[in-house]
């Protein structure tokens, strides 16, 4: 009995020993899995301009899989435009 309990002391150990590496690397982890969860100025300083840019593509197709539920003045800018235009080919 005393042979599986130093066994499984020692199993547990190990895996928190794996678990606190995954701690210690989460915030990269999540950048990658999720990066549009992710607010840019949590992100590394070499990787927040790509972050941003990736994110406002993302913004981009989102609105324009489905023009007709988004109000032009939420959209970008640079898209307000194209926006209302798509919008009024389809009345």
């Amino acid at each position: 009995m005393r042979r599986y309990a130093a066994d499984i002391s020692s199993l547990a150990e190990e895996f928190q020993k794996r678990f606190r590496d995954f701690a210690a690397i989460e915030k990269e982890i999540t950048l990658f899995s999720s990066p549009f969860s992710v607010d840019p100025d949590d992100a590394p300083d070499h990787l927040q301009l790509e972050l941003i840019e990736l994110q406002s593509i993302e913004k981009e197709i989102t609105l324009f899989s489905s023009p007709f539920s988004v109000d032009p003045d939420d959209a970008p800018d640079h898209l307000q435009l194209e926006l209302i235009e798509l919008q009024c080919d389809a009345e």
